[in-house]
């Protein structure tokens, strides 16, 4: 992430005790600023002295000593904010959360309690925050993952306004679950409906875990939401989502009649087409990027190109990678 050309990271550091307490923090670093000749600054590279404590900010989530940055970007306010998830707590054992920082790396205060805003999931026991995105009236859109509620991972999101209210027009009080259930095409068998054991895992299909992992979240001008994720049934074969929600969280019958579209490469029908990025282009259209693999075929990189209704952009590429 970079703001005035200067670069910021959120990571996760542990100090040595008896009971381990564990911070999250970020670090901001000095840019290589263009010249016309190649020689670097002295500079560069080295750590912002005037953000945090000599460039690194060290920051606590109270009650939950396992806090795990995932995401980092700069809002509208051009304020740093941070989100991820944290475990251990008594209940709810596990939360995600979201942070606003000034730009000397201080907590923003007037954002949620002391800087921090926290949430859960309900019925959830592993929480994965992946992205978030900002709607033109500044609030954001926080995009996650939660394991419990159903077999596969259910991707989740959650709205909050500039202030870090939930914001309650949004899904069911602020929180949208999009629990899509899929059947893998013919002559594929599904393990990702094994019972949990005592380790929380499915049978032998570790993969299970990540049967639906969302990856990226776009605002739209009209304040519609665009997601994509990697749905995996088992170890041999999964496809791609590309889901499109109303302002109010709700799946957009106007995106494929159904609100989402399957992406399956023809050639690996049984096997793995996997979807990690979607953007919006400036003609409107959705280009979604990720990688193909197992089967006969060698594995590749793949791109997809759709247009706003959910059709496949025939002019792009030489085969129809979607099926309804």
């Amino acid at each position: 992430m970079t703001v005035d050309g200067r670069h910021a990271w959120g990571f996760q550091s542990s100090s040595v005790q008896l009971i381990p307490t564990i911070n999250v923090g970020c670090a901001r670093y000095q840019p290589q600023e263009p010249e016309m000749n190649t020689r670097p600054h002295a500079s560069a590279g080295t750590l912002d002295q005037e953000f945090g404590n000599h460039g690194i900010v060290s920051i606590s989530v109270p009650g939950y000593p396992s806090p795990l940055i995932t995401s980092v970007g700069i809002g509208p306010d051009q304020k740093t904010y941070f989100a991820g998830t944290s475990e251990g707590g008594t209940e709810p054992r596990v939360i995600y959360f979201v942070g606003r920082l000034h730009d000397d790396g201080t907590l923003d205060t007037t954002f949620g309690t002391a800087g921090l805003i926290t949430g859960h999931v309900p019925g959830t026991f592993i929480l994965y925050v992946y992205s978030f995105a900002f709607q033109p009236d500044a609030s954001l859109v926080l995009l996650g993952g939660a394991l419990g509620i159903k077999p596969n991972e259910v991707p989740f999101l959650a709205r909050y306004d500039a202030d870090g209210k939930l914001d309650t027009s949004f899904g069911s009080d602020g929180l949208c679950l999009v629990p899509i259930d899929l059947a893998p095409p013919a002559g594929a068998i599904s393990s990702a409906a094994k019972p949990l054991d005592a380790q929380n895992n499915r049978g032998t299909s570790a993969a299970s875990a990540n049967a639906a992992r969302a990856q990226s979240v776009v605002i739209l001008p009209d304040g519609k939401i665009l997601t994509s994720l990697s749905y995996l049934f088992n170890l041999q074969q999964g496809h791609g989502l590309i889901i499109r929600l109303t302002r109010d969280g709700s799946l957009d019958p106007e995106f494929n009649q159904i609100g989402y579209i399957s992406v399956i490469h023809p050639d690996y029908m049984h096997h793995h087409t996997v979807l990690r990025n979607i953007m919006v282009q400036a003609d409107g259209k959705y280009l979604g990027c990720g990688n193909v693999t197992g089967g006969e075929y060698p594995s590749a990189l793949m791109f997809v190109r759709y247009d706003t209704t959910g059709l496949p952009d025939t002019s792009f590429g030489g085969k129809t990678v979607s099926s309804p």
